[in-house]
């Protein structure tokens, strides 16, 4: 088989050294068509190391996996004895429940009322959220948490993708005016709108032109009152202000920018080389 791995981005720290890993920490992103990771120093709290990897959308359930297999073999330094590691799977469908009316023993329910539930497939999880008043149901596919097993062994803790993010947009931000977030991904966008410390929305969209990309912004942003005329929308993740979708934007939303990275770490000078706003998935893991 073809090697189905597409090497992203790769940055390291001048001083680097993978066979000093004792202090440091590992966090793991798997997203719906890219796999990254990054390794944490822990007396800094800082960013050392990068690498990032395009793989098949999930969609293509099969490639998808193969793909991972692959990651998971080739990459030998994610098996080292890190200190912890954090896994934020955004390779997953969830979906957010008010802490009100949750009840740990209709897990499955939650999930099979937005997706199909297939008990011999899926494993169903749960998480709260630190800041906001819903719990985060989603459920991963067996297959692909064998897969993460056998790449850095028994000892991780795994969370939605999604729970990291919308914890990091509400606990960093000021104000009590309303802002939308657009995380992006090649193929996806994960649009959360926010209140002060409140949650109001927070979905996942499949885009394959930039058409698509403007008319899911634009009607989450009708749908949740943002104001595309006076009220910030924060672009993070795979944009910048090159992208043909970020130009289109700039044409119906006045006040929308790129965002930076989680101030939550520090990061290597070496990681300069990449806009500030890329690989936020990543960063908001831990």
């Amino acid at each position: 088989m073809a090697n189905t791995l597409t090497n992203i981005h790769h940055v390291k720290q001048k001083m680097f050294d993978r066979n000093m890993l004792n202090n440091h920490s590992l966090i793991l992103y798997i997203g719906r068509d890219e796999v990254s990771y990054a390794i944490l120093q822990e007396a800094q709290n800082q960013i050392v190391y990068l690498k990032s990897y395009r793989l098949p959308d999930s969609h293509n359930t099969y490639a998808f996996k193969q793909a991972l297999h692959t990651f998971f073999a080739q990459e030998d330094i994610i098996r080292n004895n890190f200190v912890s590691v954090h896994i934020g799977i955004n390779a997953a469908h969830q979906t957010l429940v008010p802490k009100a009316y949750f009840d740990e023993q209709e897990l499955e329910k939650y999930f099979d009322f937005n997706f199909q539930y297939k008990p011999q497939k899926h494993q169903v999880f749960y998480e709260k959220l630190v800041i906001s008043d819903v719990v985060n149901v989603f459920a991963v596919d067996k297959e692909v948490l064998k897969l993460i097993e056998e790449g850095v062994g028994k000892n991780y803790q795994l969370k939605h993708a999604a729970t990291f993010l919308i914890d990091q947009i509400i606990g960093v931000n000021k104000g009590s005016h309303k802002k939308m977030f657009v995380n992006v991904q090649k193929h996806h966008l994960d649009i959360t709108t926010i209140q002060g410390n409140q949650l109001l929305y927070h979905n996942t969209y499949y885009y394959e032109t930039s058409n698509d990309f403007l008319y899911y912004t634009a009607n989450a942003a009708k749908h949740t009152g943002v104001n595309l005329s006076n009220d910030k929308v924060v672009m993070l993740g795979d944009i910048n202000e090159d992208h043909i979708k970020f130009q289109l934007c700039k044409k119906y939303i006045a006040n929308v920018h790129l965002g930076s990275r989680p101030i939550t770490k520090n990061y290597c000078t070496e990681l300069a080389v990449l806009p500030d706003n890329y690989h936020y998935n990543l960063f908001s893991i831990l």
